[in-house]
């Protein structure tokens, strides 16, 4: 089970994402690019901030700098939330 959990860095779109915690947003803010822990490259969520019945489109608060995604995230190695900017482990 993983044990990991880290604070986010937001980084510009289109940058290099160096390391577990960093995320950043397409441009359009319909797509969450974010490094799990334990992980050894960023993963592409679908995000909207309505619900939706798409069971693949996470559910975003709007908060750019510190986002929260409902439900769980996860990878064949971590699996977790992001909360406030924080990916905490489950």
């Amino acid at each position: 089970m993983n044990t990991e959990s880290v604070q986010c860095r937001k980084v510009a779109f289109g940058t290099g994402m160096e390391k577990p915690g960093d995320f950043c947003f397409d441009e359009s803010r319909t797509t969450l690019y974010v490094w799990y822990p334990e992980t050894s490259a960023p993963d592409a969520i679908a995000i909207s901030r309505s619900p939706s019945c798409d069971s693949r489109v996470w559910l975003w608060d709007g908060n750019e700098d510190a986002p929260s995604l409902y439900p769980s995230l996860g990878s064949w190695t971590w699996h977790g939330w992001l909360n406030a900017g924080k990916l905490t482990s489950c």
